[in-house]
């Protein structure tokens, strides 16, 4: 039984009537903290899928495009802690990680990526990269995999044209496998012959449930759900608009505070240093 970083308490914060408030569309599980803003609600639940253990993250917000960031250790010399990276973001509220990356430990690239593995040490996957509207790697002739979020949220890119995304003056990406969409229009992108997908792991997974909307499922166990048990339990409970696998095992992180200036929660901290964050702010 993994320690708990504070009581399994409801903790709840209001700090205004708000647009943000609204009927949750998931109900399963126990309430473990609870957050209403003008401007932000987010609410995690405890539960139990198979025999692994799990938290369910909704959340909804006004304006998506303004109120999803990014925080990154410093590009090419090393990884940061997910905890660290949230206290940085200002009004950060809720923070996941988020981007697979390459090291030293983890050095395999997709062939389709010039150079040398070491080039890639220290940076996310993915054909591009932007950070804060800086693009830090632009692959013309790699199709893109990953997230972007752009003016009005997140978009959900399956191996879409590097040129095209580059195009769109996106704000921020993240990004793993190739193979991580794992939802579109109500139907699973997962190869049946992928071997990581049916390994079983903790796992990080964000889905798009409508405007301004989404759900975050977090699989604690480490020896925990394979993706195809996951992509099976979100089509037939939260029926997203489309899912993307981040990255999960030891890198599996989500932080939270019930106040702009309070002090952050471990709801679940990750074993080792991420590459990234997507962080959620009022």
């Amino acid at each position: 039984m993994r320690k708990k970083t504070f009581p399994l308490l409801v903790l709840v914060f209001m700090l205004a009537a708000s647009p943000a408030c609204a009927e949750n569309l998931w109900d399963g599980g126990k309430v473990i903290v609870s957050v209403t803003s003008r401007t932000l609600s987010f609410e995690i639940r405890s539960f139990t899928l198979g025999k692994a253990s799990c938290y369910g993250v909704e959340i909804l917000m006004d304006d998506p495009g303004r109120q999803i960031t990014k925080a990154t250790a410093l590009w090419r010399q090393g990884l940061g802690s997910a905890g660290s990276l949230a206290k940085d973001v200002p009004g950060c509220m809720l923070a996941i990680n988020a981007s697979g990356y390459v090291s030293p430990t983890y050095s395999w690239v997709p062939e389709s990526y010039p150079g040398t593995n070491e080039d890639y040490f220290y940076t996310p996957l993915g054909s591009v990269t932007v950070t804060h509207g800086r693009v830090y790697r632009y692959m013309r002739d790699v199709p893109y995999y990953g997230l972007t979020l752009e003016e009005d949220g997140l978009h959900l890119c399956n191996g879409e044209a590097s040129a095209d995304v580059i195009g769109r003056n996106v704000k921020e990406t993240w990004s793993f496998y190739e193979q991580c969409p794992l939802i579109m229009d109500g139907k699973s992108l997962l190869p049946e012959d992928w071997t990581f997908a049916h390994a079983k792991a903790s796992r990080n997974i964000i889905c798009k449930t409508g405007e301004g909307r989404y759900f975050v499922l977090i699989v604690t166990s480490q020896h925990g759900l394979t993706l195809f048990d996951c992509i099976s339990y979100l089509l037939r409970e939260i029926e997203p608009v489309w899912a993307y696998n981040l990255d999960g095992g030891p890198s599996t992180a989500l932080y939270c505070r019930t106040d702009p200036d309070g002090e952050w929660l471990s709801v679940y901290p990750n074993r080792q240093h991420n590459v990234d964050i997507m962080a959620f702010t009022e």
